[in-house]
């Protein structure tokens, strides 16, 4: 069964197929994120690649 990659919570086929990444994984649900953030796309970006492509890392790792 599907689960939310940010928060192990069961998520149905379908909200993988339509908020997920190409391969139908998810990275935000409904239990661990609100929906405007989901519909606009952060289901389907992992947070750390999104930090990284934002800049947003921790500045004592670089």
């Amino acid at each position: 069964m599907p689960a939310c990659e940010d928060c192990g919570a069961h998520v149905s086929e379908r909200f993988t197929a339509v908020f997920g990444d190409d391969a139908h994984v998810v990275y935000a649900c409904p239990a661990c994120s609100d929906m405007a953030h989901i519909v606009r796309g952060g289901a389907a970006t992992d947070a750390a690649f999104a930090a990284r492509v934002r800049g947003d890392e921790d500045d004592s790792k670089k």
